[in-house]
């Protein structure tokens, strides 16, 4: 439990969630999909801790009453098969993050760079990886994306993937290696032409605009 507050929910998601949750308008439905989660996360949780720790768990009924029922009866919830699916995804974006971070260390930053992840066409689990991709960044795929889970997962400006596009993508190179020590993954990055908004502080705005798409829209629609 203190791993997943610690790594998985905290340093991970918490952490990656901000823009949305700051920038957003609170009623889109990335900002909604958030408050879903906590919702889920807090009454899980509760139900579970509270054999353990019933006095913090009655502290916390007091704040906010816990509604055990909805989350047991969650029709929300994935299958045994879509869980295990999701959970194998995401632990190989998480493979790629690492690897990133390793790469930038404490000298480099991700958020000014874009991304792209080329996949070897002739690797056993290139289908694999590609479906992946394109569950986290449906959108705009070979095109760069500035908004998706994708993006939020690796923390750079944009990301693109597709199959084994190396000889015509630049950037700098970084490979993601299996067991054998065999390239199941290329990752180049390379500074954004974007450049970045004074309000969200990400690097998606186009044409030296003052400010981005999405925070030009809610600056004018919220005032």
């Amino acid at each position: 439990m203190i791993h997943y507050f610690s790594y998985e929910f905290s340093t991970f998601y918490l952490s990656r969630i901000k823009d949305r949750l700051y920038c957003d308008p609170i009623e889109s439905l990335d900002v909604r999909s958030i408050m879903t989660v906590l919702y889920s996360v807090y009454h899980t949780v509760g139900f579970h801790m509270a054999p353990i720790l019933p006095h913090l768990i009655l502290e916390c009924q007091q704040y906010y009453p816990f509604n055990h029922q909805s989350i047991i009866d969650n029709r929300m919830m994935l299958n045994q098969n879509d869980s295990e699916l999701l959970l194998k995804q995401f632990k190989f974006i998480q493979t790629i993050i690492g690897r990133m971070n390793e790469w930038a260390s404490s000298e480099k930053r991700l958020i000014d760079l874009d991304c792209h992840l080329s996949i070897p066409k002739n690797h056993l689990n290139a289908g694999e990886m590609f479906n992946t991709f394109q569950r986290f960044q449906p959108s705009s795929i070979n095109g760069l994306e500035c908004r998706s889970d994708l993006v939020e997962c690796l923390q750079v400006a944009r990301v693109s993937y597709g199959m084994d596009e190396s000889n015509e993508t630049t950037g700098e190179c970084i490979e993601l290696r299996d067991d054998d020590d065999d390239c199941i993954l290329r990752i180049y990055l390379k500074r954004t032409d974007n450049q970045q908004c004074p309000r969200c502080r990400r690097y998606t705005v186009i044409n030296n605009d003052n400010l981005c798409v999405r925070c030009n829209f809610i600056m004018l629609h919220h005032k």
